[in-house]
């Protein structure tokens, strides 16, 4: 629902009202959910993106997927795509991020992305991203009859439209962080907002709290999984998360074993500037140094 242009201008130190010659630009295809879809094509998975893309940012977009493996359903939009902005400061690590808000989609719109997800029928089907509030009781339909239909539905969004999707379905897989879930079931220390959603019905619940860790709940238990220090590039590390988790599923991992493999993944994401430009390599070495703790 909210792809973007993402932008990182890597600079040596970020001075508040200078003027910054980055030493480094990229310009990736973005929004949460395309961050997902390429780190899944880099891990692997076969994927399809669908999303809302508009105008001269929408074809850079477009363009800029291409060489990745990311099969692409593009529903025509009349509004801009969205630039989204990150600075990275290379001294202190540290990356301030300028967000425009998610672009607007009309009810006829709508209605070409609504027939898109409908049309998916196997596998996974993954919302990750700003979901606009007019149009969250419909895509609850949408997504109810997939589920229905034996499609497993991941969700990773916020706020009332998360709250909506929940009282609508219960989704295969919920994947937050910690502030988003509080927001959802109210304060409280991360097992126990893990525990929260999983006693609304999801199967699968992820709470993810940066460094400090996940907590994974499903049938078999509560976990805590734990990856080394990584680096300072952290945009996308969460979507990064979400595709590891899946990408390890389809293979026929448990869910520990892929909370593992999505931990080890967004430890990679941070080595190198940009969402889902790790290396696999760098995938597989995390693996080795991710710790679980049973909590139950």
């Amino acid at each position: 629902m909210s792809p973007a242009l993402d932008v990182t201008y890597l600079v040596d130190s970020l001075r508040r009202g200078r003027i910054h010659r980055p030493q480094g630009v990229l310009a990736l295809p973005g929004g949460k959910s395309l961050n997902v879809a390429r780190a899944l094509a880099v891990l692997g998975a076969r994927v399809e993106a669908i999303t809302p893309l508009g105008g001269h940012t929408g074809r850079r977009v477009r363009a800029a997927l291409a060489p990745s493996g990311v099969r692409l359903t593009a529903v025509p939009v009349r509004a801009e795509t969205r630039t989204c902005v990150s600075i990275v400061d290379e001294q202190s690590g540290q990356t301030t991020e300028v967000y425009e808000e998610s672009t607007p989609v009309e009810p006829d719109e709508w209605s070409a992305l609504a027939e898109a997800i409908r049309a998916t029928s196997a596998g996974w089907l993954v919302v990750s991203g700003s979901v606009p509030a007019a149009v969250a009781p419909m895509l609850g339909e949408i997504l109810a009859e997939r589920a229905a239909a034996g499609v497993n539905v991941a969700i990773d969004t916020h706020g009332e439209p998360l709250r909506t999707l929940l009282r609508i379905f219960t989704p295969a897989a919920v994947k937050v962080n910690r502030a988003e879930a509080a927001e959802l079931v109210g304060d409280g220390r991360t097992p126990q907002l893990c525990a929260r959603l999983r006693e609304r019905g999801v199967r699968t619940a992820i709470v993810t709290d940066g460094a400090r860790g996940s907590v994974l709940g499903t049938t078999e238990g509560m976990a805590l999984v734990t990856g080394p220090g990584g680096g300072h590039y952290t945009v996308g590390a969460g979507d990064c998360y979400l595709a590891g988790f899946l990408a390890a599923l389809v293979t026929g991992s448990r869910p520990v074993e892929a909370a593992i493999a999505a931990t080890a993944t967004a430890v990679a994401n941070t080595y190198v500037p940009g969402a889902a430009r790790f290396e696999p390599a760098d995938v597989a070495a995390a693996v080795r140094r991710v710790t679980v703790e049973p909590l139950d």
